[in-house]
């Protein structure tokens, strides 16, 4: 009996231990998820595994934070693998990493992993969980798309407005410039020749 009871007692503190660690809580999340759904929470910072791409997952994390009204004030993507950073309405920082996970069967498809802390030790649960949720109702989105006209419908040219062309103005040449005319001086009458009457 005094035997069980320790055994009891070890256990009991080996639960205790891994509850402190954060373990417990991956363990419990992983086993409800089926490994890829659920939130794991370790020391303040809060995962979970989506079915989809980087790409698609990283769009969806980008948007979900200014969903919520949190900026983004930095922004690094690599290779299958990026961070994003913000900051709270009372300051508190929040870092989000993005990550591809590796797969056991290629034909389940793609699984990343979006982890959220916000603060520097505890984190803040709720809105880590809040912002995961908001990525998973990004992703379950389908993009929007531009409404093309009906099928059938002609399409028309647009129409602008024309505008008459402006008068044409006859070109200007300069004047011949004038002086003022003066009648020609009186023609002289022809001088005759006069001689005196000779005495006969």
């Amino acid at each position: 009996m005094r035997r069980a009871v320790s055994v009891s007692g070890l256990v009991l503190a080996a639960v205790m231990a891994l509850a402190n660690s954060g373990c417990l809580a991956v363990a419990v999340g992983t086993a409800a998820a089926g490994g890829a759904v659920g939130y794991a929470y370790v020391r303040g910072n809060v995962s979970q595994d989506y079915r989809a791409g980087f790409n698609e997952t990283w769009t969806a994390t980008h948007t979900a934070l200014l969903d919520l009204g949190l900026p983004v004030l930095a922004a690094n993507n690599g290779q299958g693998e990026g961070s994003l950073e913000s900051r709270t309405g009372d300051n508190d920082a929040i870092r989000v990493s993005v990550d591809t996970r590796p797969v056991t069967v290629p034909a389940d498809g793609p699984l990343t992993r979006v982890s959220v802390r916000v603060g520097m030790v505890l984190g803040d649960r709720a809105l880590s969980e809040r912002l995961l949720a908001q990525v998973e109702t990004r992703l379950a989105s389908p993009p929007q798309a531009v409404p093309g006209p009906p099928q059938g419908t002609p399409v028309q040219a647009a129409v602008f407005p024309q505008t008459a062309a402006p008068p044409l103005t006859a070109p200007v040449t300069p004047a011949a410039a004038t002086f003022p005319q003066t009648p020609p001086p009186p023609l002289a009458a022809p001088a005759q020749s006069w001689s005196a009457p000779t005495a006969r």
